[in-house]
């Protein structure tokens, strides 16, 4: 009995120890993991709030006006644009041997995109007008430099695209079907402006 008893007190010693270390482990792993934690807010925090110094003052965050501006003047506003940029095509160069061919892509012959702007029928006929230029053979006439502003809701300049020696391609007035049941609709004009060169300058 005495040895039975003395190998129970025995057991139950050591289970206790490997409670201890269990929990000690426990405490130890659980500091190390706040540490991680605090080392890594340290090294991300800056970052975020770098984002936050560096996020532009004037971001669009709300409705905004497409202005389109010819020799320094706006002409019209507008509600939709696209086209605003270049494309480069895309060249592929091989080399290598037979068993091993590597192919290298470069920059090829760069376009530029028609600007295509949008807005419900206006009695404003600026932009008639200067197609008629082009339509009457007055091209050099209509050739001009220009520029796309987009406007917050006080008219602040919030981006600016600018383009050389654009003209209209085309003009056109139709009727945008907003129920093809009943059949109405929003009249709407669409402007096609190609030019040599656009560039963001704000």
């Amino acid at each position: 009995m005495q040895t039975i008893d003395g190998s129970h007190r025995k057991c139950r010693f050591f289970l206790r120890m490997a409670g201890l270390i269990v929990i000690a482990a426990a405490v130890i792993a659980g500091a190390a993991v706040g540490a991680a934690g605090e080392s890594t807010k340290v090294l991300v925090s800056p970052r975020i709030d770098e984002r936050e110094q560096n996020r532009n003052p004037q971001e669009s965050t709300g409705a905004v006006r497409i202005a389109l501006e010819l020799d320094d003047v706006i002409v019209g506003f507008f509600t939709e644009v696209s086209g605003l940029g270049s494309e480069s095509e895309v060249v592929e160069l091989r080399s290598g041997t037979e068993s091993a061919d590597v192919i290298t892509k470069i920059p090829g012959r760069i376009t530029w995109k028609d600007i295509t702007l949008k807005r419900g029928l206006t009695s404003d006929l600026s932009i008639w007008e200067w197609r008629k230029m082009v339509e009457d053979g007055n091209f050099p006439s209509a050739q001009t430099n220009g520029g796309i502003l987009i406007l917050d809701s006080n008219h602040n300049e919030i981006a600016r695209w600018e383009f050389v020696r654009g003209w209209p391609t085309k003009v056109i007035g139709y009727l945008y079907s907003t129920c093809e049941q009943c059949g109405t609709g929003k009249p709407v004009e669409e402007l096609v402006i190609t030019h040599e060169g656009i560039r963001r300058v704000r």
